[in-house]
């Protein structure tokens, strides 16, 4: 239907529905407008980033999933602002849906010296394979080592009680 979705077909009028791009607009976290296992490629950018709280995130990515045709080697793609909460979702949501994932962080630099990145992340099945072929990435290892070991992209050490700033210091 013209009013729900455009299309941009890239096979030269031949048919072959898997080099169709489907652009439709409906809510990420109820896509029953979209045929299960129909796309080889869901890509997600700042999607993640836009909604707020665990619950809609997950039901968002599920969604992703259901309409994702992993049996042909589909994927999710999510590029989203470097968050270490975000490590964390993706990596429950994937465990919880059977699904491999694999980040990469992206940028010129670390952020711990006020470098801007983001995460590229990739959901699927047999992505070990392809992830063997990429080689080392260096700022991939280091942010990801630092949010394992920290829960935050910048910090090294996790927070203690006495980084706790509030608007009732004694010292005002």
């Amino acid at each position: 239907d013209d009013d729900e979705a455009s299309e941009a077909s890239g096979d030269g009028g031949g048919g072959d529905a898997r080099r169709t791009v489907r652009f439709v607009t409906c809510d990420a976290r109820d896509m029953s407008g979209v045929d299960t296992a129909s796309c080889a490629v869901v890509v997600d950018k700042g999607t993640l980033d836009a909604l707020s709280g665990d619950d809609h995130k997950t039901a968002m990515l599920r969604e992703c999933a259901r309409i994702c045709d992993f049996a042909n080697g589909g994927i999710i793609v999510s590029v989203s602002f470097a968050a270490a909460a975000r490590v964390a979702l993706l990596r429950s949501t994937s465990d919880e849906l059977g699904l491999e994932s694999h980040t990469c962080v992206v940028g010129d630099g670390d952020p711990k010296y006020g470098r801007e990145v983001v995460f590229v992340s990739v959901l699927g099945r047999g992505l070990w394979d392809v992830s063997a072929g990429l080689g080392r990435c260096e700022l991939t290892e280091t942010v990801l080592a630092r949010v394992a070991r920290s829960g935050s992209v910048i910090e090294d050490e996790p927070p203690d009680s006495g980084d706790e700033l509030t608007l009732f210091d004694g010292d005002l």
